[in-house]
């Protein structure tokens, strides 16, 4: 699964959020969350429902990415990929198969990894690989519950489970997936009449990291615990 190929497909994603938290830069009511196109070999379209702009759009052609913001009518243009510490968190967790292979990476060494037998998801045969936390973790969650294609080995479903509570607290899974051909278009862009395009390499170099730095120290902020038991701690500041 860490190492299947993304073949050529599209597929909607939907989102469950039972957690009692909202996710930052995603919608906080359930449905369709985005629309997800790729060509298999490094072309890809990410279309993301978001709360704050209604739809943002990752166009890439593998020599240039787009960020389209259709609510501002503003575009941000790079160079080859979205370099990842310039890149929108959600954007990574709009995909059922990134955001699965990246939470394995980080808990696998925490966790037990099984298989539980077969299930279907999009319409299509799954074997279920399960994350359990080990005796020695303190943890609310039972489980994480990844749903595997069975032909392309790709994750189609992603469910975090809490003790006590048969439903998942949390899902993110492809409700279609069509894996095929698709129409080239898909992966060019050109800015509308009007647009503010923003150059992505100039926009990065404006970040000041420095007063990021100076703005976490001042919130307290600092992780404590490891694996399941990670929890982030902060203060919260005055008036809020």
């Amino acid at each position: 699964m860490l190492d299947a190929d993304v073949p050529a497909m599209a597929g909607t994603v939907e989102l469950t959020n039972d957690l009692g938290l909202p996710i930052p830069g995603l919608p906080s009511s359930d449905g369709d969350l985005a629309r997800v196109f790729t060509d298999g070999d490094g072309r890809f379209r990410l279309a993301l429902q978001t709360d704050q702009s209604g739809e943002r759009t990752v166009i890439s052609d593998g020599a240039t990415t787009w960020i389209w913001d259709a609510a501002n009518r503003s575009a941000v243009k790079f160079d080859g990929a979205v370099p990842g510490e310039h890149g929108a968190p959600e954007d990574r967790l709009a995909d059922p198969a990134t955001a699965a292979r990246e939470l394995v990476k980080v808990m696998q060494e925490d966790s037990t990894v099984t298989i539980d037998g077969t299930a279907r998801v999009a319409d299509r045969p799954v074997y279920q690989l399960v994350l359990t936390p080990k005796p020695t973790e303190r943890t609310l969650l039972r489980e994480v519950r990844i749903s595997v294609d069975e032909a392309t080995r790709l994750p189609l479903r992603l469910e975090v489970l809490a003790n006590g509570q048969a439903e998942p607290a949390l899902s993110l899974g492809f409700a279609d997936f069509d894996p095929g051909a698709q129409d080239p278009a898909l992966f060019t862009f050109t800015p509308p009449a009007g647009t503010e395009v923003t150059d992505g390499a100039e926009k990065a170099k404006g970040v000041d990291r420095e007063k990021g730095a100076e703005l976490i120290d001042s919130l307290g902020i600092k992780t404590v615990g490891e694996g399941w038991d990670t929890v982030l701690v902060g203060k919260v500041p005055r008036g809020c």
